[in-house]
């Protein structure tokens, strides 16, 4: 990655690191094992997809916006707007869910 600059990858491992943490995978990893055999409220379970699945589709997105340069980062603002008001990463995150809860029957 030598086109991309040192402010854009310190970003890149940043943006990746708050995704597989607490904030993101790691948390919904433990938010998933809390709920193991109960019962939970579709609010608990969209909350736990948010941090595995969501955090990672979110980075993927992002990081690809940063490995573009100032065109990609100037996107970046215009891409957190679009997921605070678009409810399609959530259907797109339960799809996925549950067609993978499908197959594993």
């Amino acid at each position: 990655m030598p086109e991309v600059a040192d402010r854009d990858r310190i970003a890149m491992i940043a943006e990746l690191a708050n995704a597989s943490g607490i904030a993101g995978m790691c948390g919904g990893q433990a938010l998933d094992l809390a709920a193991e055999g109960q019962r939970i409220t579709l609010d608990a379970l969209e909350r736990i997809h948010r941090h595995k699945t969501g955090a990672l589709i979110r980075a993927a997105v992002r990081l690809g916006a940063l490995s573009a340069g100032d065109k990609g980062r100037n996107t970046l603002p215009i891409l957190d707007a679009m997921q605070r008001v678009s409810a399609l990463p959530s259907r797109f995150r339960m799809t996925f869910w549950m067609w993978w809860a499908i197959l594993q029957r």
